[in-house]
């Protein structure tokens, strides 16, 4: 997966129960268009393009159906994003050059049987 879609409703604005009805149309809506759910993000293996392409029309559709609502989605969303996701980076995770990695040698260590 190399490009992600962020969506952030605005719950201080319009409240937990307008947004939550909202986030389960788009992610029912996104993932049936092919994106994969990775917490907050919809993740794809599309080319950028393709894919923020593919996100606006979910979101405009979604928005179409929204038109007559007191609030339609497009107000309710507060950010909308396209990214690279291989340039992400998990700040909950340590560094990678922190990390360290030791060769066991299995020959050596003692073998465990259940």
């Amino acid at each position: 997966m190399n490009t992600a879609i962020v969506i952030n409703l605005d719950y201080e604005r319009y409240g937990n129960e307008l947004c939550s009805q909202y986030w389960h149309r788009i992610s029912a809506v996104m993932e049936a268009s092919g994106f994969v759910r990775s917490n907050r993000m919809f993740l794809s293996n599309l080319q950028q393009d393709e894919a923020f392409q593919n996100a606006r029309w979910v979101i405009g559709q979604i928005d179409e159906h929204t038109r007559h609502n007191p609030v339609t989605l497009l107000q309710a969303i507060r950010e909308f994003y396209g990214l690279d996701y291989t340039q992400v980076t998990n700040l909950i995770t340590p560094p990678p050059q922190t990390i360290a990695v030791e060769f066991i040698d299995n020959e050596l260590a003692p073998q465990t049987v259940n």
